[in-house]
């Protein structure tokens, strides 16, 4: 379920990137996932699980670039539509898992800025 909702929103952000006349690859999609094996998938762009390789073949197939790291299921904003909880009322969980993808963003652009030499 929360492989096929990071595929669902990749496939939704190609779609939109080219309704404007950008390039799927031009995107940047940060990701924070509380399951371990669609994490580690999406890293290494393989599984042996056949349903895996499935979702990851929808998922490359869009182009997008994605960065994604784990949250702690505690913390995981995006687990409350499916427990049938409203994410308006979590501010705890909210912060904590803007914070994760803030490092994650500060993690990326450290990483892209090291490989061109620049400061």
């Amino acid at each position: 379920m929360e492989f096929d909702a990071v595929v669902d929103l990749a496939e939704h952000v190609a779609k939109k990137a080219e309704a404007q006349g950008m390039a799927a690859d031009a995107v940047l999609l940060l990701v924070a996932v509380d399951a371990d094996p669609v994490r580690f998938c999406i890293e290494k762009g393989y599984s042996k699980r056949v349903e895996m390789q499935k979702r990851l073949r929808r998922l490359q197939a869009t182009k997008v670039r994605i960065a994604v790291t784990r949250v702690r299921s505690e913390d995981n904003l995006a687990d409350l539509p499916s427990r049938g909880l409203d994410v308006r009322g979590d501010e705890r969980r909210r912060a904590a898992t803007f914070r994760v993808l803030q490092d994650l963003s500060r993690e990326w652009y450290e990483t892209v800025t090291d490989e061109k030499g620049t400061e």
